[in-house]
């Protein structure tokens, strides 16, 4: 899951040009985004495991999504006292 976060802006950047049909071919892609073909594969990979519908046209020679996307991804912190919820054992 680090990874996941480390990577979080290459996988932006790449919807982003995904979104834009800008894309192109993984070594287009990777001199893009300043990275190897090897690096831009895997996170080709990582993104479909997350659930993100990635094709790559070899017609246009570019990836593209097979349906709508929207790239999003939210967390919230709890407002609520969890504090009993981390009480330590009673060790009598």
């Amino acid at each position: 899951m680090t990874n996941t976060f480390k990577n979080f802006s290459q996988y932006q950047r790449i919807h982003e040009l995904i979104q834009r049909r800008s894309a192109g071919t993984p070594e287009e892609l990777a001199s893009k985004l300043g990275k190897d073909k090897r690096t831009i594969q895997r996170y080709i990979s990582d993104m479909k495991d997350m659930g993100f519908p990635i094709a790559l046209c070899k017609w246009r020679k570019t990836y593209y999504y097979t349906c709508p996307v929207v790239f999003k991804i939210t967390f919230k912190v709890s407002d609520e006292d969890q504090s009993d919820n981390f009480k330590e054992a009673d060790s009598s």
